[in-house]
């Protein structure tokens, strides 16, 4: 994935991530991976074409998904390929007999290649059958994102006063991500603001502002989550009155049942009215 030019500014993320983020679209998943978003399905599918068969898919994916022992590591097939002509060749070949100097990380590789087999073909098949439509919708796609890494610039600037770790890793806007973030390794992914999802920059920002955090913990999901919900609440406790209403909009509509299982101590913000979660998080002591 390419690295920002300067720290604190979005930019594009690369085509061959975005399409896999693209099919972990269509994919729901009753789990905290799930990045499933039928708005951008019902937006791409003229652009991509493939929708009966995409969505045939995407049922198969979905009910193999859950058997497969360490599913969380198919969230790093996004870094698989760094480009859309590297993940050609590389489709041309079974996922199984990949080589390491046919991917950019072979690290990544390596991990997918001990998991299930079949769902990870059924995966690399879906994904090579997709490079048609997404190489004819990438020109609009990528010219939406330049001008809403302009856009969310300002907000992101402003927010990293408050919560430095912004400057601290590459951020990429993903065309199909909407309200959802990603803290991969060595950079930070995000929904853009676009025409279809009606996000803001400051939801993108603050979005952003999470993953970092969720980065900057170091720990697995179930800890590193609402550690970073903690913190970005506390870090926005003197923010303008302006950023701690978006951040309380942000906050309310998040699902917060999964995070609450594994921390107890969030569960009491399940029964408030989502507008009130914010400043009861920052009052939460331990």
């Amino acid at each position: 994935m390419p690295a920002r030019p300067e720290a604190g500014l979005a930019s594009p993320l690369g085509p061959a991530p975005a399409l896999v983020l693209h099919l972990f679209a269509h994919v729901p998943l009753d789990d905290p991976a799930d990045l499933s978003e039928p708005r951008w399905c019902e937006w791409i599918a003229p652009r991509v074409g493939r929708t009966s068969e995409r969505r045939e898919e995407a049922e198969a994916l979905a009910a193999r998904w859950p058997l497969v022992a360490q599913a969380s590591s198919l969230q790093l097939l996004p870094l698989l390929c760094a480009d859309l002509r590297q993940l050609q060749r590389a489709a041309l070949r079974p996922f199984s007999q990949l080589e390491a100097a046919a991917v950019a990380d072979p690290e990544v590789l390596r991990a997918l290649q001990r998991l299930d087999v079949p769902l990870l073909e059924l995966l690399w098949v879906s994904l090579g059958l997709e490079l048609e439509g997404w190489l004819r919708a990438w020109p609009e796609l990528e010219a939406a994102l330049q001008a809403s890494s302009r856009e969310c610039e300002p907000a992101l600037a402003q927010l990293a006063t408050w919560v430095p770790e912004l400057r601290r890793l590459p951020l990429a806007l993903a065309p199909s991500l909407g309200p959802r973030g990603r803290a991969f390794p060595e950079q930070i992914v995000v929904g853009a603001p676009l025409e279809w999802s009606a996000l803001t920059p400051r939801d993108a920002a603050l979005q952003a502002a999470h993953e970092a955090l969720v980065h900057a913990a170091q720990a697995e999901w179930s800890a590193a989550e609402p550690r970073a919900l903690r913190g970005l609440a506390a870090a926005l406790a003197e923010a303008p009155s302006e950023w701690r209403a978006a951040h309380a909009a942000w906050l309310g509509r998040l699902d917060l049942r999964g995070v609450a299982e594994q921390a107890p101590e969030l569960a009491p913000l399940l029964a408030l009215p989502p507008e009130r979660r914010a400043d009861a998080l920052r009052e939460l002591k331990g």
